[in-house]
């Protein structure tokens, strides 16, 4: 971008703030991490952030790895390795100046599944050859590997091997979970292992407190005979969901939740940090809304359910084409500084095709809705926005992101810049991944009444027309009280880019 451009673009963006103006960069290095990979930030220090980003796969499986690390002061990628996804690492975290790689995979000579790793010197311009050290083993005669993780505290001061194991015979019932939580040297504090009856879960989500306790969610299909009895509690589309906690003791306590939970659907599973960490669930009634509260212990704290509309359509605006049939899918809970917790949501239908050729798959995203509650689940308030997108099915998704900064809470995401002119539209132009010419990046800040006046943060000067997906915001990075750091794709290539202020 030429330098009367970049001008023009920071005074527009000085006018469109204010006083305090949010000023995105739009010049920061080019990056290997591609759209919608598994991005975690491995460390900061006032010069550098240390990140890793796992690409996504067919199917929602593991790719190749990329460990980079970007000098915030000189705007650049000062060294960034590739992983081969044949190494199968899943994760990383940093011990003194070394990038240390874990990753697992069923050994079929040991009959067992192995968790290994690697290290390098982060700084290194090229690492050598990896070599792989296993670091802890789940014995599995005669089972399969069904799903397993690895979780970091973050405190970075736990690591927890999370294995999920059911018999290779289809015939025969049950399925078996073996956890294991170490500290920074490697000693186990704690180990834990279970055996279930009915199906093995198809899907699992686990988090780690920086006290050793594991929160963990398992989702089977409900239409099956699951025999899970305490702590199964939501259906949602034929899938029913269970919760457990394995305590810093090793005790695997199923949570004990109250009948009326069954009415909860499309669930949502958080962790909110604190000197004894919670497990959040959010989901949605026939009336309204629900939150659950579970302690480390695995106690039920609160169960809280709400009537309060769901509208399907903002007040006062109309969608050029609305959809119809969407579901209800929470998508962030982000814990607050002062303890409040704010969940966003929004309505989503995934729709497949065919052209004669071959099968086309559209996501459709609409509304976003947020909701404010207090440290212990009650709710504050909550509203819904416009919003109306479509994406291609690919990596990326044009999903809202909610964040704190500064004391303050905020909302960025792409939208069709004609809905944000000086006068506020009661139709809403969606915005369609085919038509990059009218897209822009939005931010605005949220007041604790959960009012929201979207500005357009960034537009190209001079949009690319068909056959292109333009510009766009596709996740963020690290907030610091410096800057926001996120991935933004242009032209053919991800770059990291920075809102400062």
């Amino acid at each position: 971008m030429k330098k009367n451009t970049l001008l023009f673009v920071s005074l527009l963006l000085l006018f469109v703030f204010g006083g305090r103006a949010q000023t995105l960069v739009p010049n920061g290095p080019e990056t290997e991490i591609e759209d919608g990979s598994r991005l975690t930030v491995l460390g900061e220090d006032d010069q550098y952030l240390y990140l890793c980003g796992v690409k996504k796969g067919w199917y929602d499986t593991d790719d190749d790895m990329y460990i980079t690390v970007y000098d915030k002061q000189k705007n650049v990628i000062a060294v960034e390795h590739e992983i081969d996804e044949d190494y199968e690492f899943r994760t990383a975290y940093l011990r003194g100046d070394d990038a240390v790689l874990l990753g697992y995979k069923y050994n079929k000579k040991t009959k067992s599944v192995d968790y290994y790793e690697s290290a390098f010197p982060i700084m290194e311009k090229k690492h050598k050859k990896l070599v792989l050290n296993t670091i802890y083993s789940v014995p599995a005669e005669g089972k399969k590997l069904a799903t397993a993780f690895i979780l970091r505290s973050s405190g970075d001061n736990r690591t927890a091997f999370v294995t999920y194991t059911c018999p290779t015979n289809k015939k025969t019932d049950g399925y078996s979970l073996d956890l294991q939580v170490v500290d920074v040297d490697g000693n186990t504090l704690n180990h834990a292992q279970k055996d279930f009856a009915g199906p093995s879960p198809y899907k699992v989500n686990a988090f780690l407190t920086n006290n050793g306790a594991v929160f963990i969610e398992e989702l089977a299909q409900s239409g099956k005979n699951v025999h899970w009895g305490v702590g199964m509690v939501a259906f949602s589309s034929g899938v029913a969901h269970r919760y457990l906690t394995v305590t810093a003791a090793g005790n695997v306590v199923p949570v004990e939740l109250t009948e009326n939970s069954r009415e909860i659907t499309n669930p949502k599973a958080g962790m909110l940090p604190g000197k004894n960490d919670q497990f959040f669930i959010f989901g949605e009634t026939n009336g309204g809304v629900a939150t659950i509260l579970v302690d480390e212990e695995g106690e039920l704290q609160s169960e809280n359910f709400f009537d309060t509309e769901k509208p399907s359509v903002p007040e006062n605006i109309s969608y050029e084409t609305e959809m119809k049939d969407m579901g209800f899918v929470p998508s962030t809970i982000l814990s607050l500084q002062d303890g409040r917790v704010m969940v966003l949501a929004y309505r989503h239908l995934r729709e497949m095709w065919s052209d004669g050729r071959a099968v086309h798959i559209n996501n459709y995203y609409q509304n976003i809705y947020l909701y404010l509650f207090d440290n212990k689940g009650d709710m504050m308030n909550s509203t819904v926005l416009p919003y109306s997108c479509v994406d291609g099915g690919g990596n990326h998704q044009d999903i809202p992101v909610v964040f704190e900064w500064k004391g303050d809470v905020w909302l960025l995401y792409n939208g069709n810049k004609s809905n944000y002119g000086s006068r506020k539209p009661s139709k809403w132009n969606r915005l369609v991944f085919t038509k990059p010419e009218p897209r822009c990046i939005v931010m605005g800040r949220l007041e604790n009444d959960l009012n929201f006046e979207p500005k357009i943060l960034y537009a190209p000067a001079n949009p690319p027309k068909t056959m292109s997906y333009g510009e766009y915001f596709d996740q963020l990075i690290k907030v610091t009280d410096d800057a926001v750091y996120f991935l933004m794709y242009r032209k053919s290539d991800n770059f990291i880019d920075k809102i400062t202020e």
